[in-house]
């Protein structure tokens, strides 16, 4: 592993955000301090983005270097995988097996967290989530979606 320092990486990162949004923002039309367009306020926070970016980079630079630790994968993974799952299954399969796919992943992000005890988390969390989003509060969403109704209706 290479020696940086964390603050040149949180920098790096910071101007990578900053010059996406910016990209972004640039189709957008600015217009001025008094006539703002949609443009302007992405525009002004990119940069403001990138300068932060810019100076905690230099701060890092001009720091003592340290070893930064092992990225964890499996947690970045587990996090970082599981809402695209439940975007992609909400629609077809409904809120009570998104929020069970959704919660059980997530818990595998723990290295301590065996597959039963993710599954119960993944039914408490699904249950939790049926009983107030539907039944407490009334939100329209499906619990069990059309892909999963196999008998006509």
């Amino acid at each position: 592993m290479s020696v940086i320092n964390k603050e040149v990486g949180c920098g790096l990162f910071f101007i990578t955000v900053g010059g996406l949004f910016l990209q972004q923002a640039s189709g957008l039309e600015i217009g001025s301090v008094r006539s703002m367009g949609p443009g302007y306020m992405p525009g002004v926070l990119s940069i403001l983005l990138i300068v932060i970016g810019l100076i905690v980079a230099g701060k890092g630079i001009w720091t003592a270097r340290e070893v930064l630790p092992k990225l964890p994968l499996r947690a970045l993974i587990f996090i970082l995988v599981p809402p695209l799952l439940f975007a992609l299954m909400i629609g077809p399969f409904g809120l009570a097996l998104s929020m069970f796919v959704l919660a059980a992943c997530a818990a595998m992000a723990d290295r301590t967290t065996r597959l039963p005890q993710a599954v119960l988390i993944g039914l408490i969390m699904s249950a939790l989530c049926v009983t107030l989003l539907v039944w407490a509060l009334g939100v329209p969403i499906r619990v069990i979606g059309p892909a999963l109704q196999f008998w006509g209706g």
